[in-house]
């Protein structure tokens, strides 16, 4: 069992000033629902000390520990929103994340096409085509798509489009 050694101020923030501990462990953290990602993180400590106690993803996640804006500090923990977290296409769209943070947590073109991203939804996200092939967005992905859809989605003609992905 990994115990993390807690500065004064850190053991006051997270145990309270009437019952600070100066060790912390996983078992501790579970304990006490309320020592959340961001209670621990705004408590001082690092990414680093939180991967040392509990490196294995699935326990912050079902002990709801974490939510969907914690993991992009959580890059060790390879942890995919759509697959492990559960987000839906209107989360994502709402978190305003760049297309690099949806590379970087994995998520890809047809993780959207599985959550309900159709052609007329692709806009919600402003991503660039560049972007959107980076995520995996393949020729066969717009058979269907008519020419209008590609104007009013990419502002490219759908030849052109074809033309600039694989």
């Amino acid at each position: 069992m990994v115990l993390l050694k807690l500065t004064a101020s850190q053991a006051i923030e997270i145990y309270g000033a009437w019952n600070p501990k100066r060790l912390l462990s996983w078992k501790q953290i579970v304990d006490h629902t309320e020592l959340t990602w961001k209670k621990l993180r705004a408590a001082g400590l690092s990414v680093n000390d939180l991967y040392k106690l509990q490196p294995d993803p699935e326990p912050w996640i079902q002990n709801k520990l974490i939510d969907i804006e914690d993991i992009t500090e959580m890059s060790s923990w390879n942890i995919h929103p759509i697959r492990q977290m559960r987000c839906t296409l209107s989360q994502l769209a709402l978190l305003h994340w760049p297309a690099e943070v949806f590379i970087r947590t994995g998520i890809t073109y047809d993780d959207l096409v599985a959550a309900g991203l159709t052609i007329q939804s692709i806009p919600i996200f402003g991503f660039t085509l560049l972007n959107w092939s980076y995520m995996g967005l393949k020729r066969h992905h717009l058979e269907l798509a008519s020419e209008l859809e590609c104007v009013q989605v990419f502002g490219m003609k759908k030849a052109q489009i074809l033309n600039s992905i694989n």
